[in-house]
């Protein structure tokens, strides 16, 4: 289990793409990134807004272009129209973009796999931010059409710890980042 700061201050990212480079590996289509988060951190209410607003169907192409990938048969995405509010919290399987069925974790599923390091930091941001997006508003923010505004408002605001993130959004669709920036 690392933090954050740990990924970004200490972790061997360097060493892993040196071995990774001398070895030709190259991550495909095949390959998943997963980053589990412990449970602990989030109440039941938090697991709730966390399905909300990764499964609004207004942030999917959104979280698309982070994850590289759209939803698909290891990461499927929710219909919140099929749920109870309260249900969205568990999962029907471990395939799913969050995965709820683990005893200690969330995992996110929702990454396609990767050689870059920065790539994973800022996926690891990406789940950072939305845990403390969803953790400090309410469920009307976190749930509404166009909650994917108001995060990025929030990952702008606490730039300095999602730099990375930033710095891969503004590559990845620069033309909403700059309407708000």
């Amino acid at each position: 289990p690392c933090t954050l700061g740990y990924h970004k201050k200490e972790f061997p990212w360097k060493d892993i793409k040196s071995a990774l480079d001398k070895w030709d590996c190259e991550a495909d289509s095949t390959c998943g990134l997963h980053i589990h988060v412990s449970k602990r951190i989030y109440s039941e209410l938090d697991l709730i807004k966390l399905a909300l607003f990764i499964f609004n169907s207004s942030n999917r192409d959104y979280i698309k272009l982070i994850a590289r990938r759209g939803f698909n048969s290891y990461a499927r995405r929710k219909e919140l129209s099929e749920y109870k509010k309260k249900d969205l919290r568990y999962s029907q399987s471990r395939f799913e973009a969050i995965n709820f069925t683990n005893e200690k974790t969330v995992e996110f599923r929702m990454f396609s796999g990767t050689t870059k390091p920065e790539v994973v930091v800022a996926s690891i941001e990406f789940v950072d931010s939305v845990t403390n997006f969803i953790k400090s508003n309410s469920i009307s923010t976190v749930s509404k059409e166009d909650s994917w505004a108001d995060y990025i408002s929030y990952v702008i605001e606490n730039g300095k710890k999602y730099k990375t993130l930033i710095n891969y959004m503004k590559e990845k669709f620069e033309h909403y980042l700059s309407v708000i920036l």
